[in-house]
């Protein structure tokens, strides 16, 4: 028992002091289809995120207007 208590504390520390490793961000664009809207598409992507601001943050990163077109294609943040 002894050593399973000195194996946990040992893998947490360890645990702690490995270096973060960081996962390239791989760019993700989408193509605008027939009656999407940015708020659509925020939300399919984002679920779990504030819709207005990944609309705002999508409208930034592409330079676009509130009103997109089908075939536009857009990247997302």
């Amino acid at each position: 028992m002894r050593w399973l208590i000195v194996f946990a504390a040992v893998s947490v520390f360890v645990g702690y002091m490995a270096p973060a490793q960081e996962v390239p961000e791989t760019p993700v664009s989408h193509v605008v289809e027939q009656g999407e809207t940015l708020w659509g598409i925020a939300r399919e992507y984002y679920p779990h995120c504030h819709t207005g601001e990944r609309v705002y943050e999508i409208r930034e990163k592409n330079g676009i207007e509130p009103n997109i077109q089908p075939g536009q294609v857009i990247k997302l943040p």
